[in-house]
């Protein structure tokens, strides 16, 4: 069996399979250099304070700013090096995996087991002064360190994989799979760097950018491919003194420091994350603003002030985007979204409203360009006289099963909380039907 992709889905893969399999693992990782400029800003201000290039290659090019491509993960751990700290499950009336799952308890079950690798802290409520109905406040659930590593915070999915990786006994390529081809009976993995490795099966954990390239290169009358994007509304704004005065001080210390969420029918109907800009990385504020970084500031905090300025993301159902890439040509165009101003999404509204109430000045709002949000999910692909199949059921009918998508491409819809942890549920749900079968 070969595992490409050693991110968080692969890291639940391994958890999935037993220790009887003989497993490889291409891990993705990538020696080429993205210019600190086409990267997130926050990639930017991690990957200098641990003195490493951004883990990230431009999968494609944009149609609307060729200078912003967009990016898949090139590293072990994944993204999840440099956010996604934020481990929440969904609620029963949230689009948890019904296809996969069938059953919430199922549901709750697999993200227990996940959870079981991992050291959390937050989660607690925050005394929310007096708004609107069904809004709520908590110090955020974050992800600070690995079993084996409990305080290893944006390291800690590498820390899990090298431990399912020796549970395992997988064998790791530090390499990316280039493409699959059939040869008899077996899969032909073929390598950007080494000889290629043979598998009667594979599992794709690329991540939705690194599994559709995948496709298009092994599949030659695959000509499209769609994919969803949920990408945040961004607020910036200064005030609510008394909010961020209410954490108790051991949890003062993150720039990640409260969220606000507001519940409807069991479900999130707004999820917004809170920032400290104080506690944030002088590299993160001046890659955020001037879009460069150095090495000289490298874990510097920003200065004083900077803790005035409180930054807001905010998701709400309307800001959902699907991306179109011409699998050939390398350009992907962001499908045309109505609700592209701040005046047509009402949640939005009302959530400006009690920030206000909150104490807070908002100066700008501006929308996340559609798939820098990195909630990338539901991947269909579309081959030469067809329409658009999900990856799922094109991977059955080509490979008769013997290669399965694991990663969130496989994902049809996300709720508005973090869908790290609902990733991982399902590839562990997934994988753990392939070790019994």
């Amino acid at each position: 069996m070969v595992l490409i992709g050693a991110g968080p889905t692969s890291i639940s893969a391994l958890q999935g399979l037993g220790r009887g399999e003989s497993i490889a693992v291409i891990s993705g990782s990538s020696t080429t250099i993205s210019p600190r400029e086409i990267v997130h800003p926050k990639i930017q201000a991690v990957s200098v304070s641990n003195n490493e290039v951004p883990g990230v290659v431009s999968a494609y090019s944009r149609a609307s700013n060729r200078r912003k491509p967009l990016l898949s993960s090139a590293i072990v751990g994944g993204l999840a090096n440099y956010w996604g700290q934020q481990f929440l499950r969904y609620e029963s009336g949230d689009p948890w995996p019904r296809d996969v799952f069938g059953d919430f308890a199922t549901y709750e079950a697999q993200c227990a087991a996940v959870e079981k690798g991992f050291v959390f802290t937050g989660g607690s409520d925050v005394l929310l002064p007096a708004t609107r109905a069904g809004y709520s406040a908590r110090l955020p659930r974050l992800l600070v360190g690995s079993i084996e590593s409990p305080a290893s915070d944006l390291m800690a999915m590498r820390h899990a994989f090298r431990a399912q990786v020796n549970r395992t006994g997988a064998e790791v390529f530090g390499t990316r799979a280039a493409s699959l081809e059939r040869t008899q009976r077996v899969w032909r993995i073929n390598l950007h760097d080494g000889e290629p490795i043979t598998a009667n099966r594979v599992l794709l954990a690329a991540g939705v950018l690194g599994t559709a390239q995948l496709i298009s290169n092994s599949f030659q009358d695959v000509e499209n491919a769609r994919l969803s994007d949920h990408s945040p509304w961004m607020v910036y704004g200064f005030g609510m003194r008394r909010l961020f005065a209410q954490r108790p001080a051991s949890s003062t210390h993150h720039f990640n420091a409260i969220t606000l969420e507001k519940l409807e029918q069991a479900s999130s109907a707004m999820f917004a994350s809170l920032y400290d800009m104080g506690r944030a990385d002088l590299n993160l504020l001046l890659a955020s603003t001037i879009s460069r970084t150095f090495h000289i500031f490298k874990s510097m905090r920003a200065p004083f002030g900077s803790a005035l300025l409180k930054p807001v993301q905010i998701w709400t159902p309307l800001t959902f985007d699907e991306i179109d890439i011409d699998l050939h040509g390398g350009i992907a165009r962001e499908i045309p979204n109505s609700h592209t101003s701040p005046r047509d999404d009402r949640i939005l509204g009302e959530v400006l409203d009690v920030l206000r109430d909150l104490g807070a000045s908002c100066l700008k709002v501006t929308r996340t360009l559609p798939g820098d949000g990195f909630h990338h999910h539901n991947l269909k692909i579309k081959s030469k006289g067809g329409g658009c199949v999900p990856v799922a059921a094109f991977l059955r009918q080509r490979t008769n099963d013997s290669v399965t998508c694991v990663d969130a491409s496989v994902l049809p819809k996300i709720g508005l909380r973090p869908h790290t942890l609902t990733a991982m549920a399902a590839s562990l749900q997934i994988c753990s039907r392939l070790a019994i079968h």
